[in-house]
């Protein structure tokens, strides 16, 4: 069985669904009395307070500005990462991805390795720090893979031409209420970045990969929601859609959608009773639909700017 969410699946699936059987609007249980579904605790805001002192910090899956380096015309070189033991729970890299965090220092021209800990930068590091930055917005795609999370950081060259800077580099992941992920640092990592005459930027002598292993996570992890789907066994293809029809306001009362929106589309793969993963879901009330693919045209392209690559026509 493989689930597509929503997103995922308009835009690389585009189908006509005929609606079979509806399910009971229900109010996840693990979503009551959390209020916004990105909340952080104490703990989380401190260590984010924490590693933002010094150094550069990004945090994936937002974007920012950083000093003046917008108005600074420098290359970036990616550098990957991976965050494995995902728990169930997490069914899309939006979920996590405002809790994790790099915090990016510069080194000595003779360090050769990264410290454990972020150390406390020199007047003279701090002073160069200002100049070095991390990229105003990491738009590198996540990718959620078999509970490993993959993505990259942009690393900037120097703005002050040609130049060598080694580099240490700290993953973090802050607490999160909704999963029940405790916060929790991973292994520091050394790498060289080389900015060449025209502007290029190459990372070399990196000294282990950049990842974080939730699985050593010490929180208490939500375990994932889960539904039965029944689906026929007549040769044709099946989805479970999720409809929201009202959502849970702060004072705990249900406000009706006025357009009430498919938040999820899970593809189906397989006959009989299966057991489905279900995404993250807003506290509110909700109708499942199991349907029917009718018609389906598959791998459509959209361009940058949100155009059709060609002419779509479907059934």
């Amino acid at each position: 069985m493989t689930n597509s969410l929503a997103k995922k699946a308009s835009i690389a699936t585009i189908g006509v669904v005929t609606v079979l059987s509806l399910s009971m609007a229900s109010v996840p249980a693990f979503a009551k009395g959390q209020g916004n579904g990105n909340g952080s605790s104490a703990s989380s805001q401190s260590l984010v307070k924490q590693i933002r002192h010094g150094g550069h910090a990004l945090k994936i899956g937002t974007s920012s500005v950083q000093g003046n380096e917008v108005k600074a015309s420098v290359r970036t070189a990616d550098l990957a990462f991976t965050v494995t033991g995902v728990p169930a729970i997490i069914t899309d890299p939006s979920q996590i991805a405002g809790k994790i965090i790099f915090k990016v220092i510069p080194l000595p021209a003779d360090a050769t390795s990264a410290p454990a800990t972020p150390p406390a930068l020199t007047p003279q590091q701090n002073k160069f720090d200002g100049k070095f930055k991390l990229g105003s917005a990491n738009t590198n795609p996540l990718t959620l893979s078999d509970s490993t999370l993959s993505g990259a950081i942009k690393i900037r060259g120097l703005k002050g031409g040609a130049g060598i800077q080694n580099l240490a580099v700290y993953p973090f992941l802050a607490a999160d209420r909704r999963s029940g992920l405790a916060a929790q640092a991973g292994t520091a990592v050394f790498v060289v970045a080389t900015t060449a005459a025209d502007g290029s930027v190459t990372l070399s002598a990196q000294s282990t990969e950049l990842t974080l292993d939730l699985s050593l996570n010490t929180g208490t992890i939500r375990s994932a929601q889960t539904a039965t789907v029944n689906v026929p066994d007549d040769g044709k293809a099946y989805a479970l859609q999720i409809v929201r029809t009202a959502v849970l306001d702060r004072q705990g009362n249900l406000v009706d959608e006025t357009n009430p929106p498919v938040v999820a589309t899970l593809g189906l793969s397989g006959t009989g009773a299966l057991t489905v993963t279900l995404p993250d879901l807003r506290p509110g009330s909700y109708t499942f639909n199991l349907v029917q693919l009718t018609a389906q045209n598959t791998g459509v392209a959209v361009d940058a700017d949100g155009s059709l690559t060609s002419a779509l026509v479907i059934g």
